[in-house]
């Protein structure tokens, strides 16, 4: 928590001028994702993507060694 809190205000709490899109249940989410991802992208806006599968910031793919990344 306290890296988390240490790292939003490093940055000027960059998570207040996002908007995030959280997808929950059984079977799909990745799929779901990876999806709205593309769309966005193909849209021409600015998208970011964090799944089980890999993380994305626009089209620059990057690992994803974790479920849930660090802060």
């Amino acid at each position: 928590l306290a890296l988390a809190q240490l790292s939003a205000e490093r940055y000027n709490f960059p998570a207040e001028k996002l908007k995030i899109v959280g997808i929950t249940g059984t079977k799909g989410k990745t799929t779901t994702a990876a999806l709205l991802h593309h769309m966005l992208r193909f849209a021409g806006k600015k998208a970011a993507l964090i799944s089980t599968v890999e993380n994305k910031i626009d089209d620059q793919i990057f690992n994803a060694p974790f479920t849930t990344p660090q802060p």
